[in-house]
């Protein structure tokens, strides 16, 4: 939450997973509003091609200012 805002504002987005270099793409569908903080998670549960569980991992970044 930032903003003074109730809820956190949810990001749309789309994926696309390329097995031939085992790449998950993540694409927003709008722009991201400038200055906010972005958080990415992959939890437990996501298996790989193989069947092989994905480690859980998290990425976060802040958007830069106009």
């Amino acid at each position: 939450k930032q903003r003074g805002e109730t809820e956190t504002p949810r990001i749309e987005f789309t994926t696309q997973y390329m097995p031939g270099n085992r790449v998950l793409e993540i694409r927003f569908t709008r722009p991201l509003a400038v200055t906010r903080k972005v958080y990415v998670e992959l939890g437990e549960g996501i298996l790989g091609m193989d069947q092989q569980p994905l480690v859980p991992w998290k990425l976060t970044f802040t958007t830069g200012e106009p």
